[in-house]
């Protein structure tokens, strides 16, 4: 009786209003600027959303998420674990800062305690994600530099395994700003070689 009444709790407040507002203030200070998810769709432990949004003032300025879909499991959530897996997000479009003297430390995100921060800090709720594989679909960055800007589109990126959801980030964060590094590379050789001729 008390694993189904838990059970039936914990999903609960995965379908909540705050369980999106908390993975929304997560996601933001993972990636340093401040973002949200759209209204969360969900089937059973499976979820949809149509969007993540977020904005910010230091090198990531800006990144747009959309078609996202993901599955929890509840597997190790008595050992403060949430599993996410099957994770598929359709098209991600991110503007960076590369120009010399950006802001590489953003500020702080500023986020609003929901109602389910006090749940948290007792501990009955897991304060860990592990992250089972990612694909994105088509991802494109656009970069902004002193020569003007680079862009790179449609990129396919998949992630096998990561341990942490910060980790995750790092990972599609270093993927495309040195992809973008590579593509401005090119286009200042291009622009050198057109200024010589």
């Amino acid at each position: 009786v008390v694993l189904v009444a838990g059970y039936v709790g914990v999903r609960k407040y995965l379908h909540s209003e705050g369980f999106r507002r908390l993975l929304s203030e997560e996601a933001s200070r993972t990636l340093g600027i401040s973002g949200s998810f759209a209204a969360f769709r969900w089937d059973g432990l499976q979820v949809d959303t149509p969007s993540f949004e977020a904005s910010g003032e230091g090198q990531i300025r800006s990144i747009r998420a959309e078609k996202l879909h993901t599955e929890i499991g509840l597997g190790r959530v008595t050992r403060g674990v949430w599993e996410v897996r099957g994770s598929n997000v359709g098209r991600i479009e991110a503007t960076l800062d590369a120009r010399s003297g950006a802001n590489a430390t953003p500020p702080p995100v500023a986020t609003t305690p929901g109602p389910n921060s006090e749940a948290k800090k007792n501990g009955w709720l897991p304060s860990e994600v592990d992250l089972d594989g990612l694909t994105i679909q088509s991802m494109s960055v656009r970069a902004l530099t002193n020569s003007g800007q680079a862009a790179i589109s449609d990129m396919q990126v998949e992630i096998k395994q990561a341990e942490t959801a910060a980790e995750v980030a790092r990972i599609k964060a270093q993927t495309a700003v040195e992809t973008a590094t590579k593509a401005l590379a090119e286009a200042e050789a291009k622009l050198a070689a057109l200024r010589g001729s």
